[in-house]
């Protein structure tokens, strides 16, 4: 969408909404938190600060009279305020989304972006080294190797959330609309991040021997395969991520029993996890629940080990920016608004670097 608003104006209130995600909300005077708000304040004075900024961006975009946050139905209904207000709202989830994307699988997803129609195709060079041949000397006859190149095209498929509100909470003020742009976002990130994880997971059944295993967590399995893993990947330092129940289970053969230090514990007690395991780091992946049930959108059984600094396994592409689009409150029984943003993206893996998967029972 064309951004039709100050770009300062936009960077702060995406900046206020990332505020609210994180929790970054003061209890004192600390202006790194919440940036526009000095002194104490609870998460709701945050949300309705957010609202008053967006009410009021646009308002002045639309040169309708602001109110403190109230609207009324001629200033809602304004085409120029309904067309600045989708507008900005879908700007700012354009621009969460990605931040909160970055934070939660950066270190092995490659993201790409392309206009409406592009082809996203994406190719990789095979990790493999060139084969170095012994000849007598003046042997010419050496077999030829090249480069192996792959490709896949990424075919982004619209997603959609719709959301409803009623028509008088919007003009009275009610409404959040800081925490409305984060539930989005987070709502498409969730899903996101389950297509992402989901790939990577069904990859198993493509890994090479050597690289994939599965069974009662075996100490020397997990240091083999991350082994393999520096070795195919020119020395580069094997990592290891799992979700913080798939990581407690990454433990010495005798189990708890076998922690020779209390720094140990300490970590195991405090993290949930060892942090380091036999020389190899290891991060947790945030987990979520599948939208409306307690059911984990990422499988709490499986290791991932890949190389750190090196090309990203997972490839997600989006095509166009965010569609976010509404009803007309008399077409709705309950006078309710009804917004719908939509969203098109594609996962597929093709690493260029060796990872390895270990399925722990």
């Amino acid at each position: 969408m064309i951004n039709i608003f100050n770009a300062e104006n936009v960077n702060e209130l995406t900046k206020m909404a990332m505020d609210l995600y994180r929790g970054n909300i003061a209890t004192g005077k600390d202006p790194s938190k919440f940036h526009l708000i000095g002194d104490k304040y609870s998460v709701e004075d945050a949300n309705d600060m957010f609202s008053k900024k967006l009410i009021k961006l646009v308002s002045e975009y639309a040169g309708m009279p602001y109110n403190d946050g109230k609207l009324d139905w001629v200033t809602y209904s304004h085409p120029m305020f309904q067309h600045g207000f989708f507008n900005l709202i879908g700007i700012v989830i354009d621009a969460v989304l990605p931040k909160v994307l970055t934070e939660q699988f950066d270190r092995f997803t490659s993201v790409r972006n392309t206009a409406w129609g592009d082809k996203l195709v994406v190719e990789v060079t095979s990790p493999d080294y060139f084969r170095v041949s012994k000849v007598a000397n003046g042997v010419m006859d050496v077999r030829r190797q090249r480069l192996d190149r792959r490709s896949i095209e990424l075919r982004p498929e619209m997603r959609s959330v719709a959301v409803a509100e009623s028509l008088f909470r919007i003009l009275s003020g009610k409404t959040d609309w800081g925490q409305f742009i984060n539930k989005v976002a987070i709502s498409m990130a969730t899903a996101i991040k389950t297509d992402v994880y989901d790939a990577i997971y069904a990859s198993y059944t493509d890994l090479d021997a050597t690289y994939q295993a599965a069974g009662a967590f075996v100490p020397q399995t997990l240091v083999e395969m991350a082994e393999h893993v520096r070795a195919a990947c020119g020395g580069l330092e094997p990592v290891i991520f799992g979700t913080i129940i798939a990581l407690s289970k990454v433990l010495p053969a005798t189990g708890v029993a076998g922690m020779t230090s209390m720094n140990m514990l300490d970590s195991y007690n405090t993290q949930g996890y060892l942090g380091r395991f036999r020389g190899y780091n290891m991060f947790a992946l945030e987990q979520a629940h599948k939208p409306s049930t307690d059911t984990f959108a990422i499988s709490d059984n499986f290791l991932l080990i890949v190389p750190l600094g090196a090309n990203k396994i997972a490839n997600l592409g989006f095509e166009g920016e965010g569609i976010i689009y509404t009803n007309a409150a008399e077409q709705s029984a309950g006078m309710e608004i009804e917004y719908k943003f939509q969203k098109a993206w594609d996962v597929k893996v093709m690493a260029a670097m060796k990872y390895g998967i270990y399925r722990v029972s």
